[in-house]
C-alpha cells in the first residue's frame, strides 16, 4: 500500500479562550476550539490535498471523539489515533492580548492521553512508508513516554521536518538542550530550524545539525507533488 505524503505526530489540546479583550479572572464565558502543532500541519497539509496522518492518543468519551471527527473533516487519516479509556485531553486557556498587555497562556496538560503513549503502543509503518514525517520540540517536553516516542519517530522516519517550537512554560533550556543534544551528529534531518518569536514562543535555536547531509535534507523541495490552489491538480 502507498504511504501518505505526510505523517504527523504530538498532542492535540482542548483550547479556552477568553472573548477579547475580557481577563481569565473575569471571564463568565470560554470559546471551546481544537489546538495543536502537530495537527494543524496534518490539517492544513490535508486542505491543500496531501494525503495525511495522525498519530496521537486521545480520550475514549466525547471529547477524544470530538477531536477525531474534526481532524477526520479536514481528511486527515485518524486510524493510528488511540482512544485510552480513563484517560483525558490536555487543556489550554487563552487570553488574548491588548496592548501593552501581552496574549497570555495557562497549560493544564499533565498526565493526558498522549503523555501517557508508550513508543510500544504505536504503530510505526506509517511512519516508515511516509514520504515526509514532521514533529516538534513541543512532544518531549511532556513526558518520559513522550521523549521516548521522539527518540523512535527520530529512528524510524525515513525523512522527517521539525519544528523546534521551544515552550518555556514546559521545560527549561536546559532540559530541552540535554534532549536536543543526544541526537547532534545522528540521524538528525532538520534540527536547522528555528523557531519564530511569537508572544507565547520566545526566539529560540535549535542546535545544529554538524553534517552537510542534514543541511541538505533541510533545503531541498518537500518530497509531495506541488498544488495548483485554483484547479486542485497536482504536478511531480
Amino acid at each position: 500500500m502507498t504511504g501518505h505524503d505526510l505523517v504527523t505526530l504530538g498532542e492535540v489540546l482542548l483550547r479556552l479562550s477568553v472573548p477579547a479583550p475580557g481577563r481569565l479572572e473575569t471571564t463568565r464565558t470560554l470559546d471551546v476550539q481544537i489546538g495543536g502543532a502537530e495537527a494543524n500541519v496534518a490539517a492544513t497539509c490535508a486542505r491543500l490535498g496531501l494525503r495525511t496522518a495522525f498519530i496521537s492518543a486521545l480520550p475514549a468519551n466525547a471529547w477524544g471523539e470530538r477531536v477525531r471527527r474534526e481532524l477526520s473533516g479536514h481528511g486527515v487519516d485518524c486510524r493510528h489515533v488511540r482512544m485510552r479509556e480513563q484517560a483525558r485531553l490536555g487543556l489550554y486557556f487563552l487570553e488574548y492580548g491588548a496592548a501593552p498587555r501581552p496574549i497570555r497562556v495557562l497549560y493544564d496538560r499533565g498526565d493526558s492521553a498522549f503523555a501517557r503513549l508508550g513508543a510500544d503502543e504505536v504503530d510505526w509503518e506509517p511512519v516508515r512508508r511516509a514520504r515526509l514525517v514532521h514533529l516538534s520540540g513541543i512532544t518531549p517536553a511532556l513526558s518520559e513516554r513522550c521523549r521516548g516516542l521522539l527518540e523512535r519517530a527520530l529512528d524510524e522516519a525515513p525523512v522527517m521536518s521539525f519544528d523546534v517550537n521551544y515552550r518555556a512554560k514546559l521545560w527549561t533550556p536546559e532540559a530541552a538542550r540535554a534532549v536536543s543534544g543526544r541526537r547532534r551528529g545522528t540521524r538528525c534531518r532538520s534540527w536547522t530550524r528555528s523557531a519564530p518569536a511569537t508572544p507565547t514562543s520566545p526566539a529560540s535555536s535549535g542546535p545544529s545539525c554538524a553534517t552537510a547531509r542534514c543541511r541538505r535534507r533541510w533545503t531541498s523541495p518537500p518530497p509531495w507533488p506541488r498544488s495548483n490552489a485554483r484547479s486542485g491538480a497536482t504536478s511531480r
